[in-house]
């Protein structure tokens, strides 16, 4: 369960539930704070991977289990990657299809693979903190910095 109002800043807006009760008693806690607009979703067993992208310009993942990156420890649900294989081109048109859907151009999120090989994207999100890659997409950032306000500046010359 989470709060779908605001991004998560606590670890109480990101919540495991193992069981309907569990997810009740989480329900009302997140009332009793004044957070009353919520996601459910089902547990996916699997590989958690984290991804950032740029647009269509910059692509990155990891395995945050294999590197110890966490924000509140909920990483640890699904245990060590297994390292599933996985059509990494797959899930990055995938995404920089929702990022160009959604209108947003500076990403990141959290997917699941399972044995499968299939992902499950479970959280997405605009201006990431790229905390794991920023030196790799500070350019493309830049760049596409550069670009809107080049097209902003193009625009507002020629309405003038």
């Amino acid at each position: 369960m989470k709060r779908a109002d605001f991004a998560a800043q606590t670890q109480d807006d990101v919540v495991y539930c193992k069981d309907k009760a569990e997810v009740d008693k989480t329900k009302e806690q997140f009332a009793q704070r004044g957070v009353h607009n919520l996601v459910v979703s089902a547990h996916v067993e699997g590989d958690l991977v984290k991804f950032y992208g740029v647009a269509d310009s910059f692509f990155w993942h990891f395995y945050p289990t294999d590197t110890g990156h966490s924000k509140f420890g909920d990483e640890q649900h699904n245990g060590s990657a297994h390292h599933y294989p996985f059509n990494v081109q797959q899930l990055r048109h995938t995404v920089a299809r929702l990022a160009s859907l959604t209108g947003i151009e500076v990403y990141g999120g959290d997917c699941i693979i399972n044995s499968d090989g299939r992902f499950f994207i479970i959280d997405f999100n605009d201006w990431p903190s790229f905390s794991p890659c920023c030196e790799q997409a500070a350019e493309c950032i830049a760049h596409l910095a550069n670009q809107l306000l080049a097209t902003q500046t193009t625009r507002k010359i020629t309405h003038e």
